[in-house]
């Protein structure tokens, strides 16, 4: 398991729900909406069987990165 990042939204379109996440240290990830954590939720599993979630651009977000031979890709993604 991955230790938590910090970042901001740089973009989000809600209609495709896909964007981009900018951590601290200035890496890029795209982002999915079957990533994001509602606000209200505890857990992913059961967020994933709900409707779409969204980001706002600017938005501060924590996330886990995970990291294989020849990718990183961000999961759990939630708002600040």
């Amino acid at each position: 398991m991955s230790a938590w990042k910090n970042g901001r939204v740089q973009w989000f379109d809600k209609s495709s729900g896909e964007g981009v996440i900018v951590s601290d240290n200035g890496e890029s990830f795209y982002v999915h909406y079957s990533t994001i954590i509602p606000k209200n939720s505890r857990s992913l599993t059961i967020a994933r069987q709900k409707e779409r979630r969204n980001l706002d651009a600017g938005e501060a977000v924590k996330f886990q990165v995970y990291e294989n031979s020849y990718s990183k890709r961000i999961d759990k993604v939630k708002a600040v």
